[in-house]
């Protein structure tokens, strides 16, 4: 249509413009009659609604004829356009080329040509048409076009703003994790998010747009149906809700990957009522899908073996059965005998010692497909799948082996065994609770037969069970030969294994080893190699005297010389001028004759030795070097545990005065090098050199943590410990706790040090740009200088914390501690102190300032604010008691204050007959501390005592509380939406919350801070406040601007269709008696 109504307009312009009269072939009257004709057509193209030219060619272009609508919405007239200006004088400049190139196309091919260029309007703007041109003649070899042209001002402004909206899209993609979700219910389309098109989707790059099924199609097909199902519910019904599924993320022509996303929803109406968009966004929640899933599998697990716990055995052998009904499974029950006996010997920690041994064993003898539990605090269950009783009956025999061992104590020595009883599937039950009785009974039957064995609930298998038993305890027993030397063994190494005191239980070996083999002492030296020395670490003689550490010179070359593991005997004189020491060791009053040393290794390259000493002629014999030699290993691994013990103490030591994430000192360490440092007067003294403390804040950390998560926040924090320990100016630092972090900094001079700690904050705001590139984080940093190193280390850190708190609230970075800085702090301490003095005198008064319909200037709500009149009549700003009474938690009593003075005044206005409307008031977020429950509960107590409805009150948080505290806010927030009161979210654009948190929260009104509507008149900035304004007027009932103050201002909000205001532009806050004289 488009096409075939152009080539009719432009064949009758070319048709009159080109027409010209022989009169010598026509009559008077048939010239009357084409003249007429002629006429005809020109009066109705003059009339068209399209705008017809006919431009004459040459070395410029000249209007020749031109309609009425041509350029019309650019503001000229005929007479303008077919003057002697050349008619690519009225283009915009970037434009005049392509002009030039569609005519020059026009002549040489003789075809019609259609671009869209810029005109210049008449008062100086610009306008976009769409043209048609077309070559139709020649007039003395001049060449005549003819152009056909509409105006396209509004298609354009929709495609700018189409464009600014694809802008928006992408500034939220960059600077989240987030994917925008938005749904064209007509078209059955999707807007392809940027990073979508960008992880390799087949055929989505370059692309706005995706079909439903091409869509639906990257969902698992097991999420799919319901994905789906929400979708054409939303469709269908306003909604708002959520969704988790399983989106592929792989590349075109891989293997699918899955990734589970959360998508938060929700309908959008258009002008027609009906649905017209789904939007929200969508976001990665593998995490916490990965967290759920370990913490299912962790509750199914037994903390101690790690082996499933009662609940969970029961449902997986249930599982089992049901699905293999047609196989053969035995369930054994097993318990470990005399384990009362145990903890009360030995102590819980060896009874969770032997518990965890075997666990370790049940694992050994049983198969991964195989389940194996702890389901009782000394009992353990298995379940062995497809197995014959004859294999079951072997594994139960080898369970009772691999668990069978000695504890040995002091007093006592308890053999660690197993009673195990089992239940075959089929023929003793074919359900869990019916195979645990009978594998129960026949575990008691194995117990009261003594102990140490299995049985089965069948009595053909019992009896062959009784068989094994005998046959596999005389295979037991061990050779009478070497009976004492292999006990002794067992001794020394359950003795290492359940040592709680690792030099104390060295000490009870080496006496046991003196008293076992008669000897009159027996000693543990270790080697200091560097030192050239032995030092004596544990000793015992017969006549039980002590002696503390000593060290000899290692000069003994026997000793030093002999090889490791090898038993080396010398007469004691040999060696008395050597180690003289030894000449005053007797055994029952007897002079030591033989020397006995077993030279060993430890942790590494390190040695040591056990050295004995025997007051027998004949030395030692065979047997006893070999059995020395055998427990110099056992001391071996005593000294190796003592020496990683040593170690491990000095790493504790070491940690406990680091702090674990940053690696940096913690505040207590920190705390007392610095007060050493001052007690000293070592930074005072230096004459040469300037001192500071440093107190660090990095800004909107929690912002950070809340939306990101705290792994990026951890690395952040661990970036900027790397960088302060990189600074050669920083003497020592270390980290407080969360973001906040101190330094003990040095410099030539002040000025200097203010220049580095600058420095500072600025290389780690460029060390961040790069990690992320859309953030903003920067340093807050309070600097106190050590003037004369008299102040105390807290006095110093205060000075720094209050230069701090000054830098954060001016956004300035580095800021140096004045005196005048405490004079502020001790003026809050005042503020607070005579607060509640205040509330009972009725000094604070309530203000209101009135909110407006932008249109009509016509009051329809107002905002209630709290201000202090001293006694004097001096009337005290917000900014000089808020934050104090904020800091302290006073802010609430405040709140209510201001609540109950406006509520006693809307009742007065209602009983006298006047129609109220809503009045917001601000609510601290030390309200919403612990959930916002006693804030619900105080809130519906109020308003009830005076007998006003919820909907009159609106209640304001501002922004920074939404980043603070987003999920507890939100909870809160929804129930008093519930409970009839309006949600109004103040000073938005100031808390670095996203748009995307904005829709989370349900809140009615939507409060613009100050600082956006000053960008207004900015340069380039009005077109950011309206595509701002109007992606949360599309989400939010109400959309107030603040800080009006000129009429510019007002007239560029409407005309972008924004209808609410407040500022100084309207009125100023007034008294409330003021506020009810004028307004009410």
């Amino acid at each position: 249509m488009y096409g075939k109504a152009i080539g009719v307009i432009l064949s009758m312009t070319e048709e009159i413009a080109s027409q010209e009269i022989d009169f010598m072939e026509y009559g008077d009257t048939q010239i009357n009659t084409i003249d007429m004709e002629r006429g005809q057509r020109k009066d109705l193209i003059g009339k068209m609604p399209v705008g017809i030219a006919v431009v004459r060619g040459g070395n410029e272009l000249y209007i020749e004829m031109v309609n009425r609508e041509f350029l019309h919405a650019e503001g000229y007239d005929r007479e303008e356009l077919t003057g002697n200006t050349p008619f690519v004088e009225y283009l915009y400049r970037d434009d005049t080329g392509v002009f030039e190139d569609a005519i020059e196309v026009c002549r040489e091919l003789r075809t019609t040509e259609e671009i869209e260029l810029r005109i210049r309007t008449k008062s100086g703007g610009v306008c976009w048409e769409l043209m048609r041109c077309r070559l139709y003649y020649y007039r003395d070899a001049v060449p005549y076009y003819i152009l056909a042209s509409w105006n396209i001002d509004k298609r354009k402004n929709l495609e700018e703003e189409l464009r600014l909206m694809e802008e928006q899209y992408s500034m939220l993609e960059e600077v989240t994790d987030e994917f925008p979700l938005e749904y064209d219910v007509a078209q059955r389309r999707f807007r392809v998010p940027r990073k979508y098109r960008g992880n390799g989707q087949p055929g989505t790059a370059g692309r706005r747009y995706m079909d439903y099924e091409e869509m639906l199609a990257d969902i698992c097909e097991e999420d799919r149906a319901a994905y789906a199902r929400v979708l054409e519910a939303a469709s269908r019904d306003v909604r708002t809700g959520s969704i988790d599924y399983r989106m592929n993320v792989a590349a075109a022509g891989e293997e699918p990957v899955y990734v589970w996303y959360r998508t938060i929803y929700r309908s959008i109406v258009g002008d027609n009522g009906q649905i017209i968009r789904i939007i929200g966004r969508s976001y990665d929640v593998s995490s916490d899908r990965r967290i759920q899933e370990e913490l299912s599998e962790e509750a199914k697990r037994d903390p101690l073996t790690r082996l499933y716990n009662k609940v969970a055995a029961s449902g997986e052998v249930e599982r089992i059965l049901k699905s293999e009904p047609e196989k053969q499974h035995v369930l054994f029950l097993i318990d470990i005998d005399n384990f009362k006996r145990i903890n009360d010997t030995f102590g819980h920690t060896v009874g969770d010692t032997v518990i965890t041994d075997i666990a370790g064993v049940l694992q050994s003898q049983f198969q991964e497909t195989d389940v194996t539990a702890r389901v009782g605090g000394d009992e353990f269950l298995a379940l062995m799948r497809d197995v014959a009783p004859k294999e079951a009956e072997a594994c139960a025999a080898a369970l009772g082996r691999e668990a069978r061992k000695k504890l040995i104590g002091d007093d006592a020595i308890v053999e660690v065994t197993l009673s195990i009883g089992m239940a075959v599937y089929g023929e003793d039950g074919r359900d869990y609770e019916t195979l645990f009785a009978m594998a129960d009974r026949a575990m008691y039957a194995t117990k009261r037969e003594g102990k140490d064995h299995y049985s089965f609930a069948g009595k053909k298998q019992q009896e062959g069970a009784e068989r094994e038993r005998r046959r596999d305890r005389i295979e037991y027993a061990p050779e009478s030969g070497q009976k004492v030397d292999k006990e002794f063994l067992n001794f020394a190494f359950s003795l290492l294994s359940h040592a709680k005191d690792i030099n104390g239980s060295l000490n009870v070996l080496i006496e046991q080893i003196g008293k076992k083999y008669g000897l009159g002492f027996a000693m543990v030296f270790e080697y200091r190699e560097e030192q050239q020395k032995m030092v004596l670490m544990n000793y015992w003689n017969r006549d039980g005297s002590r002696v503390e550490q000593q060290v000899f010179p290692q000069s003994v070359a026997v000793f030093r010389e002999a090889e490791v593991g090898r038993f080396v005997s010398t007469p004691t004189e040999d060696i008395l001028t050597e180690v003289p020491q030894l000449g005053a060791e007797k055994s029952h009053g007897a002079a030591i004759k033989n020397c006995g040393n077993v030279k060993f290794e430890f942790s590494g390259n390190r040695s040591g030795c056990l050295c004995v000493g025997s007051s027998s002629a004949e030395g030692f014999s065979k047997e006893e070097a070999g059995m020395l030699s055998e427990l110099a290993r056992v001391v071996a691994v005593f000294v190796s545990l003592r020496s990683r013990q040593s170690d491990d103490q000095a790493e504790i030591r070491h940690l406990q005065n680091q702090d674990m994430l940053t690696e940096l000192y913690n505040l207590d360490t920190f705390r007392r090098l610095i007060r050493k440092k001052l007690k000293s007067g070592g930074l005072a003294q230096d004459e040469n050199m300037v001192y500071a403390l440093v107190n660090l804040d990095v800004n909107n950390f929690a912002y950070v943590n809340e939306n990101y998560g705290q792994e990026v926040g951890d690395s952040i924090l661990q970036g900027l410990a790397a960088l302060i320990r990189s600074e050669s100016h920083v003497v020592e630092a270390c980290r407080m706790y969360s973001d906040y972090f101190i330094e003990l900094v040095r410099g030539s001079d002040k000025k200097t040090i203010l220049g580095l700690v600058e420095r500072e904050d600025q290389m780690f705001g460029e060390q961040l740009k790069i990690r992320y590139p859309a953030g903003t984080m920067q340093l807050s940093a309070g600097i106190c200088f050590i003037d004369d190193g008299k102040d105390t280390f807290e006095k110093i850190l205060e000075g720094a914390n209050l230069a701090r708190k000054l830098a954060k609230e001016q956004n300035a970075g580095a800021v140096v501690y004045r005196d005048d800085m405490r004079e502020k702090r001790d003026e809050g301490i005042r503020v607070t102190g005579r607060f509640y003095a205040a509330l009972q005198r009725g000094e604070f008064e309530v203000y209101l300032q009135p909110k407006f319909l932008l249109r009509e200037e016509r009051v329809y709500g107002a905002e209630a604010l709290a201000r202090w009149r001293l006694e004097s009549g001096e009337i005290l700003s917000p900014a000089r008691f808020i934050p104090a009474l904020e800091n302290i938690g006073y802010i609430v009593d405040l709140d209510f204050y201001i609540l109950e003075q406006l509520l006693r005044a809307m009742r007065r206005w209602r009983d006298s007959g006047r129609e109220l409307f809503t009045i917001s008031t601000n609510f601290s977020r030390r309200n919403f501390e612990n959930g916002g429950d006693d804030f619900i509960e105080r809130l519906q107590n109020t308003l009830q005592r005076y007998g006003i409805d919820p909907c009159y009150i609106e209640i304001e948080v501002t922004e920074s509380v939404i980043v603070e505290k987003l999920d507890s806010l939100k909870a809160c927030l929804t129930r008093l939406g519930k409970l009839g009161y309006r949600i109004a979210i103040d000073d938005f654009g100031t808390g670095y919350s996203s748009l995307s948190v904005l829709l989370e929260i349900p809140a009615n009104v939507v409060k613009i801070d100050k600082s956006f509507t000053d960008k207004i008149h900015q340069n380039g900035q009005s077109a950011f406040v309206y595509q701002m304004g109007q992606f949360i007027q599309s989400a939010k009932e109400e959309v107030i601007f603040e800080g009006i103050e000129e009429e510019q201002q007002r007239t560029f909000l409407m005309e972008c269709g924004f209808n609410y205001g407040q500022g100084y532009y309207f009125d100023r806050p007034l008294p409330l008696e003021e506020f009810e004289k004028k307004y009410i």
